[in-house]
């Protein structure tokens, strides 16, 4: 079961299982000139999935303009790289999906744990960026995973 989740300002929205009940969906600081960005981070347990790849979750950042200060999507791909070193880039392909146009990359953690993450301008909107992370442990995540990379968008 997933529930469709939008973030405090009305401006990112994504469907993530509903067994994921522990969201935070108030902006994040990100360091940009523009402030605080919308965002929702979602997990069974938002402190383990932000302290380890041990917990599977969700987080997504949607910044409406400037997001040239990040750079290409190819830039914000290196600034989401894990800091663990047990974890391989499995493969960094193009993403389009016909409304986002950027790059996912994809990252095997030590025996088992998968981080995805992608970055990505709207088609109409180039300005604009949806940064998506996901930590997938299971079967059930890896669907999760899925479900979240084709519902993901500006609100």
């Amino acid at each position: 079961v997933y529930e469709t989740v939008t973030d405090d300002t009305g401006t990112i929205v994504v469907s993530i299982p509903a067994e994921w009940n522990q969201r935070e969906t108030s902006p994040t600081e990100l360091g940009l000139s523009v402030g605080p960005v919308p965002s929702i981070w979602a997990s069974r347990d938002l402190e383990a999935f932000n302290l380890t790849y041990d917990e599977p979750g969700m987080l997504m950042f949607g910044i409406t303009s400037g997001a040239n200060e990040f750079g290409t999507p190819a830039d914000v791909m290196g600034l989401l790289a894990p800091d663990d070193p047990t974890c391989v880039s499995e493969e960094r392909i193009p993403w389009d999906d016909t409304v986002f146009v950027g790059e996912l990359e994809s990252w095997v953690c030590g025996s088992g744990p998968i981080w995805v993450a992608v970055a990505a301008n709207p088609v109409a909107a180039p300005d604009a960026m949806a940064v998506v992370g996901v930590v997938a442990l299971t079967d059930a995540d890896l669907e999760a995973l899925d479900e979240i990379l084709w519902t993901f968008n500006f609100a």
